[in-house]
């Protein structure tokens, strides 16, 4: 990976991108923070279900398919949809090292008080950034909690962490402390949510630090060929240097860089 600061030119070819496996996302989420505030100091600035089913269904999932749920009708189904459930009840949490949690949410938190960090990568990066946002919602507002990863690379809106906000040339304008999913509706579909989202947390100044992550798939052979499921986003070109370009953008919109908050910017 490599970072560096909001100014520098978004490059015109990606790297090659890594297998995901869940359990690396939960060490990765602390090397992402501190390779973050590596980043600032280079700047000058300084397993198992936590909740029973019936909880799980606390945001209210309709038992029928939807845009929430599935990639209908813009895409043909996929045998990795919902392969944990619409609630994700239907994988176990995997174990993970005691007190990684706290230490990756501290670090994370941290790092947000000072910056806004995004990241251009894959699934890895999307999954990275899920455990990121759980571990600054409270445990007793996120049924699955903080500690339950799981290798689902597709997961439903309804499993996702709910302080994620898509990214849009027009920010959802949802209070970060309240759900995006209510009463069956969410704030953004599951082929939203695949390509890009983004959450954060308030400093003692009421400046919003955010972090998200945009899918790159297919656009580093600047052309066409792009699996489904990644060009539904809200208008995001489908080539990487217009993408990488716009998500930041995006990403710029949903942020404050108050009080000279510096913005980091990770290629996985």
């Amino acid at each position: 990976s490599a970072s560096g600061d909001a100014s520098m030119h978004v490059p015109a070819a990606a790297p090659a991108s890594a297998t995901a496996t869940a359990a690396k996302v939960a060490g990765a989420t602390v090397a992402l923070a501190a390779l973050a505030v590596c980043a600032l100091a280079a700047s000058g600035t300084a397993g198992h279900l936590q909740s029973p089913l019936s909880s799980l269904g606390a945001w209210g999932a309709p038992a029928e398919p939807n845009p929430f749920n599935t990639f209908a009708p813009q895409c043909e189904p996929d045998l990795r949809h919902n392969s944990c459930g619409a609630m994700g009840e239907l994988c176990q949490c995997l174990d993970l090292q005691p007190g990684l949690v706290d230490i990756s949410s501290r670090a994370l938190k941290s790092v947000l008080d000072k910056a806004n960090v995004f990241i251009l990568g894959d699934s890895t990066s999307k999954m990275m950034v899920h455990h990121a946002c759980r571990t600054l919602i409270d445990p007793a507002l996120d049924p699955q909690g903080a500690g339950c990863f799981k290798e689902d690379g597709m997961p439903t809106v309804y499993s996702q962490p709910q302080n994620l906000r898509p990214l849009s040339p027009n920010p959802v304008l949802i209070p970060h402390d309240e759900k995006c999913c209510s009463g069956g509706q969410c704030c953004m579909t599951m082929l939203e949510s695949m390509v890009s989202s983004t959450c954060g947390q308030y400093d003692s100044n009421g400046n919003f630090g955010g972090i998200g992550f945009v899918h790159m798939a297919s656009s580093f052979k600047d052309g066409f060929d792009m699996p489904c499921e990644y060009r539904h986003a809200q208008n995001l070109p489908f080539t990487f240097q217009e993408r990488a370009t716009e998500a930041l953008r995006q990403f710029e919109k949903s942020v404050s860089f108050a009080d000279e908050r510096r913005a980091v910017i990770i290629l996985d």
